[in-house]
């Protein structure tokens, strides 16, 4: 479900994912980061951040010039 081709799928996936299965999840979500959809990249940094996740800094790094007003606050959130 995680590489569902219907984005909404993958986001609760990935969701779900960081209940059931943390240390997994955390390497995923770090993997989407990179992602095309803007969606998908903020719950990624969601779920870092709700892992405390120790790539979190890393995570800022990868997405500190992304446009989307939503990881954009995430990311001030963080800092």
């Amino acid at each position: 479900m995680i590489n569902d081709s219907h984005k909404y799928t993958q986001r609760l996936a990935l969701i779900s994912l960081k209940e059931i299965n943390p240390s997994l999840s955390e390497n995923i979500l770090f993997d989407k980061l990179t992602e095309s959809d803007d969606y998908i990249r903020w719950v990624s940094i969601k779920m870092l951040k709700e892992l405390n996740s120790t790539r979190v800094r890393e995570a800022i790094n990868i997405l500190k010039d992304d446009k989307f007003e939503n990881i954009i606050n995430e990311i001030k959130d963080l800092i």
